[in-house]
């Protein structure tokens, strides 16, 4: 006669962490998942939690230290250089060479540059103000 069966066990922070730098950590076989990744998969394990009746908290010490830490490690550095002060003095002084009517494109392209925006994700027209 097999043993009667028990319900879920509840989940151990403690056990979770382990498992979340395990995940951040490479191996030979597998590379280190991004810090994204490892957010979907601790999603997945207090979502199955939640579905089994228990709670497993994602503030818990033990969570909170693993994925800050995480986070700190697997922030991404800027995708480009800032620009410099001499560099937009450079571009409004080529502006300044171009007829009135041509101007407004290179100037979104300067402050969209300087923003950090990407050359899709322009700024947006300029608003008109509403009159009531």
């Amino acid at each position: 006669m097999p043993p009667p069966r028990r319900g879920p066990v509840p989940p151990v922070p403690e056990l979770v962490g382990f498992y979340l730098t395990e995940l951040a950590t490479s191996t030979r076989r597998r590379a280190d998942l991004s810090g994204a990744s490892i957010e979907w998969r601790l999603s997945g394990i207090v979502w199955g939690c939640t579905q089994r009746g228990h709670r497993l908290d994602r503030q818990d010490r033990h969570v909170a230290a693993v994925l800050a830490e995480i986070r700190r490690r697997h922030i991404r550095p800027p995708r480009q250089e800032a620009v410099s002060a001499d560099d937009i003095s450079a571009m409004i002084a080529i502006c300044a060479c171009i007829p009135r009517r041509s101007v407004a494109p290179p100037l979104r392209t300067i402050f969209t540059t300087a923003c950090g925006l990407r050359p899709g994700n322009p700024l947006p027209p300029p608003m008109r103000p509403t009159v009531r």
